[in-house]
Order: structure tokens, then sequence, then C-alpha cells
């Protein structure tokens, strides 16, 4: 929808659970990469525009850009703890280290 769709051109939940984890995983780094490309491109028009959502309020993509990055890092957080509290152990998720991580180790540095 941050891409102009309409509501329907996404799939239902009875669709995406009828896919395995690894479906799901490729499925969401390719919604991260779109997120991406929207905000890289994004104009002060494209993101007043308004969106096609379930909720009755007026919602920009502006709007649903601020949604994604907020309400993921909810579920994120929630998943962590949930994980760590069974014994599991948990990735740092500090964007500034995994940026690191990303160049080759965890601890970098631009000298």
């Amino acid at each position: 929808m941050i891409e102009g769709k309409p509501r329907q051109s996404v799939a239902s939940r009875e669709d995406y659970a009828t896919h395995d984890l690894a479906w799901m995983r490729r499925h969401l780094q390719e919604i991260g990469r779109a997120f991406v490309r929207a905000i890289e491109v994004a104009t002060p028009e494209v993101l007043a525009r308004r969106l096609d959502i379930a909720v009755k309020a007026p919602v920009t993509a502006r709007d649903g850009l601020l949604q994604v990055l907020t309400h993921s890092s909810q579920h994120r957080s929630q998943v962590l703890s949930w994980l760590s509290a069974q014994g599991v152990s948990t990735p740092d998720l500090d964007y500034v280290v995994m940026l690191g991580e990303q160049h080759g180790g965890s601890s970098w540095s631009n000298t």
C-alpha cells in the first residue's frame, strides 16, 4: 500500500499461513527492501498520499512508514523477550552494531 497498490492486492492471512518459514523469510526480506526503496525515493507528495487501509482514520504514506518502523520494533522486542525468557541467546539489534556486522565485524571504525 505504501507503493500505491490497492488494499485488495495484499494476500489474506489464510494465504500467508500456507507458506513455510523459508518463504516467510524471503518474503520479509523482499518487503524490507521495498520499504528501503520507498524511503529512498519518497517525495513530499508521495508521503502525503492517503493510504487505503482498513483503519477508518486518515493515514498518509508518511504515517504508514512510521507505523511499520515502530510496530515492527514492538514485535521484535516481544519476540526477543520471549526467546530470552526461554534461555535462548538473542542477537543485539542495535542499528549501528548491525552496520558493523555488515561491514565485516562487530566492531568497526571508519578510520
